[in-house]
């Protein structure tokens, strides 16, 4: 008898604004004044549909060949204006009606506001509740009923939590400063999730509860379907706040600020590569670079120049040994030979010199492959942890096992 599954609930749509607009068109001459619709349906991006009276919306159109995407502005009154593009267009007796998708825009107040709710779509792992404080700044998330669906189920764009940002104090705050905290939240869930998590669409609000600021735009989002994250299964919201505070810290210095801009977006690309080569590279990659911030930035063992010097597995090394992470080959590497790789590092690296300037008497072992990307992986999965002071269990998604914690600090 097959598994019968719940189905998928409908998308949440959310109005953004429905009233009058003038519309400007620059390659077809157009300007009018017609009725304006702007709804999240939702989507990686924002949608528009606008209809005008033919009578009142004498509209010089574009030439059919350059219909599908044409330039539009919008005009919202006080609100400010917005721009996109107009993909479908519709004539009737009626008038006319064209369908969309707006730019990245800020609509409304810059003065100060007391909260921001926004949606997060695409965070893979089942997070019910979390309370995330630091620096001041309290963001609670709640996972909306999408997030229950099974993987299988999901579509590729799915918002599986609500979040609402505050100052601990519940003082007003400006939208550019928590611009800055939602964007840390935004590298911090792409860390957990291994991926990019989509930030929808965040809404400010006064004292009252009236809306008076809006940021109509969603972030980059990654397929939910296709990767995994180490987060644990058991106490996810424990792991994701504890996660949080280290990170904030780290994002509040100019050096941990550029780790993180640098990184995860690296890390994020591994989810959307098949074969081990390339996330090998990658991995290299990710690990001297940490290696780098780490012992020239944050404990200045080293200058610039004299971690450049050092060969690449010392410079791995260099990161990896002081913080306890064991860097002698697993009994069960192919090609294990005292006489040529004496450790993980000098084998990922002479590896990765191997797919990068190949020839005959470098060429890999394609056995090796698999655990040499796992091994380079997990190498830089648990520096990243201790480096944002990580200290709670959390899953290898390249193995498949629980790690042990990592109970060592990078200072």
């Amino acid at each position: 008898m097959p598994r019968s599954h719940s189905q998928p609930a409908p998308p949440r749509k959310t109005p953004l604004h429905r009233g009058s607009a003038t519309i400007v068109m620059p390659r077809g001459q157009t300007q009018a004044r017609v009725a304006v619709d702007l709804m999240w349906d939702p989507d990686p991006s924002v949608q528009f549909r606008l209809t005008g009276r033919r009578e009142v919306a004498t509209l010089t159109l574009p030439a059919p060949q350059d219909m599908v995407y044409d330039p539009i502005e919008i005009h919202l009154g006080r609100k400010g204006t917005v721009s996109g593009q107009g993909r479908l267009w519709e004539m009737s007796d009626r008038g006319i009606a064209v369908t969309g998708q707006l730019d990245p825009c800020t609509i409304g107040s810059l003065a100060d506001i007391h909260r921001i709710d926004f949606d997060i779509a695409n965070l893979q792992r089942r997070v019910p509740r979390a309370t995330l404080d630091a620096g001041g700044w309290t963001i609670a998330l709640d996972e909306l009923e999408g997030a229950r669906l099974q993987p299988w189920l999901r579509p590729p764009f799915l918002p599986t939590h609500h979040a609402t940002l505050t100052r601990s104090d519940k003082t007003p705050f400006s939208p550019e400063a928590a611009q800055d905290v939602i964007d840390c939240l935004t590298y911090c869930l792409a860390f957990a999730d291994e991926a990019w998590v989509g930030i929808l669409t965040p809404t400010g609000y006064d004292a009252s509860s009236r809306v008076t600021w809006r940021r109509w735009t969603t972030t980059t989002t990654d397929d939910i379907r296709h990767h995994g994250s180490w987060l644990p299964t058991d106490e996810p919201d424990l792991a994701l706040s504890r996660l949080w505070a280290g990170f904030w810290q780290r994002w509040t210095s100019t050096s941990g600020q550029l780790a993180i801009k640098t990184l995860i977006p690296i890390l994020a690309e591994l989810s959307h590569l098949a074969i081990p080569e390339p996330k090998i590279v990658l991995d290299q990659v990710g690990l001297e670079f940490l290696s780098s911030v780490v012992v020239v930035e944050e404990l200045s063992m080293l200058s610039s120049d004299g971690h450049t010097n050092l060969s690449a597995p010392d410079r791995l090394r260099l990161l990896l040994t002081p913080a306890g992470i064991d860097v002698s080959l697993p009994i069960t590497f192919p090609n294990r030979s005292g006489a040529r790789w004496h450790d993980g590092p000098q084998a990922i690296t002479e590896i990765r010199n191997a797919i990068v300037h190949p020839g005959r008497k470098s060429r890999p072992n394609p056995a090796a492959l698999p655990q040499a990307e796992t091994l380079a992986h997990n190498y830089w999965l648990r520096s990243m942890l201790l480096y944002f002071h990580y200290n709670y269990p959390y899953i290898s998604a390249r193995a498949g096992s629980t790690i042990d914690n990592p109970t060592r600090e990078i200072p």
